[in-house]
C-alpha cells in the first residue's frame, strides 16, 4: 500500500426493513418513530398520547421510559425483537397484576411531585365533569420543592407507580413498603458508583433507573465522603449529582452540569434540594453565591416545563371556558431569570404562581394599558381577587379586575 493509500472500510450491516415502519426511522435510529408504529401494528389500535413520556394503545398504556433505555443498549441489528419482546410482555405478563401484594416486586422511586399528581389531572381529562377517585392518586411522601418518594412496582416490562387505592387494598402502610423497598434496592446488582466532576462533585456512574435512589441505600454514598449537606440534582432518571453545600464553588459546577441535562428523556426535577436520608429541605442560596444563577435557571425551568404541560391539559379539561394563563419565563438584562403571568381585564383566569403579574386592561383603548407587578406586591394589593385552586403546581383562579384604586396602587409598585 502506498504512501497515500487507503485500506477499504466495512460497511456497517444494513438494517433490515420492518414492515409497517418507516425504513429510514430503522435506519436512523429513531425510537420515537419505531415504537410507537410497532405499539399499534402489533395492537390494532392507534397509539394516544398520555403526556409524561407515556402511550395509551387499546386498553394498554406503555411507559417509554424503559424501553429507550433498552432500545439504546442494544446493536441496531436487535431492536426491533427487542421492542416486539418488551411491548408483548405490557400485554401479556402476569407479573403487572397488582391486585395481590408482592413486596419482591417494590422498589424505592423518586419523582416529582407533578408526577405524582399527574393522574388525577388526567382522569379530569378522560372524564370531564366527573370527580376523580382520589384514591387513584399514587401514594407519595415529599422530600423538598417538588421532589417526593414513591413506591415502584417493578416488572421486567415496566414500572407502576403504586396508587393509594392500592396501599388500602393491601392494608399496607407506605413507610413499611419504603424500607422494603430500599432493601430490595440494597440487594440489585449494581454497575456504576461515583465519578468525581470534582472534589466536592460527584455523579452517579449506575446504568440503569435507580441512580438517585441509590442515596437511600446504607454506604452507597460513603465513596464520595461529602458531609450531611449533601445538594441533590436530579434532573432526569439516569443522572443524578451530588454536591457539598459547603463548597460555592463546587455548588455552580454541579449546578452546570444539571443545565445540561435539561432537555433530556425522562425529566424528573430540576430544582435541587439539601440534606441526607430522609431528611431534605429546599436549597436557599443568596444572590452573590456562585451557583445563584445557575439555581435560579434552574428552576424557573422546571416551572415553565410543568407549567406548560399542565396548561395543555387544563386547556383539553376546560375548553373555552376558562383562560388558562402561561407562565413565561424570560432572561432580564438586569435581574437575570424570572418570569411573568398575564392577568387581563374581563378574562375569567387561572393564574399560574410567576414572579411577576402582568396586568392588562383598555382593550377598547387605540393602546391598551399593560404593567408588570412583582407578585407579593400584586397579593398585598388583590388578594382577596386571588382564590386558590387544588391544582399543582398552584394556580389561582381570578374572576374579577381590579377596580380603579387598586389599579392607581399597583401601578405605583410597577417595574420594567
Amino acid at each position: 500500500m502506498g504512501l497515500f493509500g487507503r485500506k477499504k472500510s466495512t460497511p456497517p450491516p444494513a438494517v433490515p426493513a420492518v414492515p409497517g415502519v418507516p425504513a429510514d426511522a430503522m435506519a436512523t435510529g429513531d425510537f420515537e418513530i419505531v415504537v410507537r408504529a410497532l405499539a399499534s401494528q402489533m395492537s390494532g389500535h392507534p397509539v394516544v398520547e398520555e403526556g409524561n413520556d407515556t402511550i395509551a394503545v387499546g386498553n394498554n398504556k406503555h411507559y417509554l421510559g424503559n424501553l429507550r433505555a433498552g432500545w439504546e443498549n442494544r446493536p441496531a441489528g436487535e431492536r426491533e425483537i427487542y421492542l416486539r419482546n418488551a411491548l408483548h410482555g405490557f400485554h401479556k405478563s402476569e407479573l403487572r397484576n397488582m391486585d395481590t401484594l408482592d413486596t419482591s416486586m417494590l422498589r424505592p422511586g423518586i419523582r416529582s411531585q407533578w408526577t405524582a399528581n399527574l393522574m388525577l389531572l388526567m382522569a379530569q381529562q378522560h372524564s370531564p365533569g366527573v370527580i376523580p377517585d382520589a384514591g387513584a392518586t399514587i401514594a407519595y411522601r415529599p422530600m423538598a420543592d417538588g421532589i417526593v418518594r414513591v413506591l415502584i412496582w417493578d416488572t421486567p416490562t415496566t414500572m407502576s407507580l403504586v396508587n393509594e387505592s392500592q396501599l388500602s387494598d393491601w392494608g399496607a402502610d407506605f413507610d413499611q413498603l419504603w424500607d422494603i423497598a430500599v432493601a430490595n434496592l440494597a440487594n440489585d446488582p449494581k454497575t456504576g458508583g461515583w465519578a468525581a466532576a470534582n472534589k466536592t462533585v460527584w455523579i452517579s456512574l449506575d446504568e440503569d433507573d435507580y441512580c438517585a435512589e441509590r442515596i437511600f441505600v446504607d454506604g452507597h454514598l460513603d465513596p464520595t465522603s461529602l458531609g450531611e449537606h449533601v445538594v441533590l440534582f436530579h434532573p432526569h432518571r439516569n443522572v443524578v449529582i451530588l454536591a457539598d453545600l459547603m463548597d460555592p464553588e463546587g455548588l455552580a459546577v454541579a449546578a452546570e452540569l444539571a443545565l445540561q441535562n435539561l432537555n433530556k428523556p425522562n425529566p424528573v426535577c430540576f430544582t435541587p434540594i439539601v440534606g441526607r436520608g430522609l431528611h431534605w429541605h429546599p436549597l436557599q442560596l443568596e444572590a452573590g453565591h456562585p451557583a445563584a444563577a445557575k439555581v435560579a435557571h434552574l428552576r424557573t425551568a422546571e416551572r415553565a416545563q410543568t407549567y406548560g404541560h399542565q396548561k395543555q391539559m387544563l386547556e383539553a379539561i376546560h375548553g373555552e371556558e376558562l383562560f388558562i394563563a402561561s407562565y413565561t419565563a424570560f432572561d432580564h438584562p438586569e435581574h437575570g431569570i424570572t418570569s411573568v403571568a398575564t392577568w387581563s381585564e374581563g378574562v375569567d383566569t387561572l393564574l399560574p404562581r410567576a414572579e411577576r403579574v402582568a396586568f392588562v386592561s383598555g382593550f377598547d383603548l387605540p393602546e391598551p394599558e399593560v404593567f408588570q407587578v412583582p407578585w407579593p406586591a400584586a397579593e398585598s394589593v388583590v388578594g382577596h381577587r386571588l382564590e386558590r385552586t387544588d391544582h399543582y403546581p398552584d394556580r389561582w383562579r381570578v374572576t374579577s379586575f381590579p377596580g380603579p384604586d387598586e389599579l392607581a396602587t399597583l401601578r405605583a409598585h410597577a417595574i420594567d
